[in-house]
């Protein structure tokens, strides 16, 4: 049985509405796509978890800081500027991290397993034919959200704020070390706006942030929904010797990873115990380049390393995939300043992971719609998901 993209497509059209997780709209997708999942895969089941908005409880925190230093900053100025200067680089430094790395820790370790909002991950598994010899989880959120636009702007109000204004601070402050100009510390005039814009639009970002359910989600992420449903159809007909293929279809992603949380913490010690890898698929149907991420974050993580021959060695035996990548339309190794999505609690966890993803222009908003989905990443993806997993299988009956 081979990739079918039609069918592919008209699996995603049944779940193509907006299902921010804790509403009755997600609930109505679960049934879909688990009756989906299970008319291939009989042992479907879904796993119930309880949590909260835990990527707002991170905002916060660090919201509360950059509030903070920025007052800090505007107050020392005039008297202890070098304090400022501190002020500003901190700001820099933490405002890297959280982006990075440090956000996506902490929201992993704050799923408890409790909290007002039920979630609903939707799992099933194809078992070794033989002998198995590891697990290969096939993941994906299925849940959407939207933004108001007010946050998007005030979201590069403050990277630009951060990175200007505090680059500001550092600059005049380093010249006051040299010279004492009275027009530098006319510099605080500016500085106290450029801190009130900075303050407000933290304040507006991180402490009122809220979700919408308007977002249909096509291809955040239905696309990565749909390829995994694809992927166990074709497998059920031909289950590999020596590898068993676990797929799960997660909720509430996009309120902090709180689905793939909730897997890995139901889950890690046997995924541990049989030397499990993890492929997140995330915004596939964003058209080219179709972009596979083994490392990200800052300090950057090499989270797919492990990975990495399997796919370089598909890549070269197949002319499809081969061609794409020397037309840069597929991007192996690829890397990502940030980690949110659905593959960091696992790699957090030591269990190898992938993700898979491409750029998505209209995520999290109401305009994440057929007209803005792009289907010729598809197919490819499946192709070479297809080809990784039989490559797998026949690595793994050599060991």
């Amino acid at each position: 049985m081979e990739w079918n993209n039609n069918r592919t497509i008209n699996r995603l059209k049944k779940f193509a509405f907006p299902r921010l997780a804790g509403t009755t709209s997600l609930i109505n997708a679960k049934d879909i796509i688990y009756e989906e999942l299970k008319a291939v895969v009989p042992n479907a089941s879904t796993e119930e978890f309880l949590c909260r908005n835990e990527l707002k409880t991170v905002l916060r925190f660090w919201g509360f800081i950059f509030l903070g230093l920025i007052v800090a900053i505007a107050i020392f100025w005039m008297d202890f500027f070098w304090i400022s200067m501190i002020c500003a680089i901190a700001i820099i430094i933490l405002n890297i991290l959280a982006q990075g790395t440090l956000g996506r820790k902490q929201v992993y370790h704050l799923f408890k397993n409790r909290g007002p909002i039920k979630g609903y991950n939707i799992n099933g598994n194809i078992s070794a034919l033989e002998d198995e010899k590891k697990i290969l989880v096939l993941g994906a959120h299925y849940d959407s959200k939207s933004s108001p636009s007010i946050h998007k702007k005030n979201e590069l109000i403050m990277i630009g704020g951060v990175l200007l204004m505090n680059l500001a601070v550092i600059i005049f402050g380093i010249l006051l070390f040299f010279i004492n100009y009275a027009l530098i510390w006319w510099f605080i005039y500016i500085l106290w706006i450029g801190s009130a814009l900075e303050f407000i639009s933290v304040v507006i970002y991180t402490l009122l942030y809220k979700v919408l359910n308007e977002s249909p989600g096509v291809n955040d992420n239905g696309s990565g929904v749909a390829i995994i449903l694809e992927l166990a159809e074709i497998f059920s007909k031909k289950p590999p010797k020596y590898l068993t293929l676990a797929f799960s279809l997660l909720d509430a992603e996009e309120i902090g990873l709180q689905g793939a949380s909730a897997y890995v913490n139901f889950n890690a010690q046997k995924l541990l115990q049989n030397n499990a890898w993890m492929i997140n698929f995330d915004e596939i149907g964003g058209g080219f380049p179709l972009k596979v991420i083994l490392k990200g974050g800052f300090p950057s993580v090499k989270y797919g390393k492990e990975l990495m021959p399997i796919f370089q060695k598909v890549i070269r035996s197949n002319k499809q995939l081969l061609d794409m990548q020397n037309e840069k339309k597929l991007i192996l190794n690829g890397s990502s300043f940030t980690s949110q999505s659905d593959h960091a609690p696992f790699f957090i966890s030591s269990i190898p992971s992938a993700y898979i993803y491409t750029s998505n222009k209209k995520r999290h908003s109401a305009n994440d719609d057929w007209e803005a989905f792009k289907s010729e990443s598809i197919e490819p993806c499946g192709l070479l998901l297809e080809k990784f997993i039989t490559t797998l299988d026949n690595e793994l009956s050599q060991i």
